[in-house]
């Protein structure tokens, strides 16, 4: 078995091709701010295909507590942070978009899959992931990567993915702060 430090060892050794390739183009300011809609698109175009259930009910907006109540890292949590600049855009975008219903598609597919995941027994951290490459993340370029990360901070604050936290977890926070 490997230790984290030999782990380590390994990745500093590998190219920034390499690198690129295991995980994908890392998103950037710059690249956020030229997100548009012609990234959009596809992406809401590959989860749109995706098989909903539609028994699953689509939740209330965000409390300001959903990342820690879903024990999402700091990492994980930055990098969400860094896709809500977009999401404006995405919601821009589904009020254009000609067919109403897609937005509640999409989040029952979105659902759908994250409560599979969580079914099985992935940790917030691997749901994330996995959401990610749900919604086509590595699959074309890094211009491709933002618009996927937009998508899922999108329907992770209309709570279609994740879970809310309860009254209890608002209130213990507020009491923290």
């Amino acid at each position: 078995m490997w230790t984290w430090p030999q782990i380590r060892e390994q990745f500093d050794k590998l190219s920034h091709d390499a690198v690129v390739e295991l995980f994908g183009h890392q998103p950037t300011g710059s690249s956020l701010d030229q997100l548009d809609f012609s990234e959009l698109r596809p992406v809401v175009e590959q989860i749109a295909k995706q098989e909903a259930d539609p028994l699953i009910p689509l939740g209330d907006p965000p409390s300001s507590t959903k990342l820690e109540k879903n024990l999402l890292d700091h990492d994980s949590a930055a990098f969400l942070q860094m896709g809500r600049r977009r999401v404006r855009l995405v919601e821009e975008y589904f009020d254009q978009h000609h067919d109403p219903d897609l937005v509640d598609q999409i989040a029952k597919a979105m659902q759908g899959k994250y409560q599979m995941l969580a079914d099985v027994g992935f940790d917030p951290n691997e749901i994330l992931v996995k959401l990610q490459q749900f919604a086509g993340w590595g699959r074309r370029d890094g211009r491709h990567d933002v618009a996927v990360l937009a998508v899922i901070v999108y329907f992770l604050d209309r709570c279609d993915i994740f879970e809310d936290p309860s009254a209890q977890d608002i209130e213990i926070a507020g009491a923290k702060t």
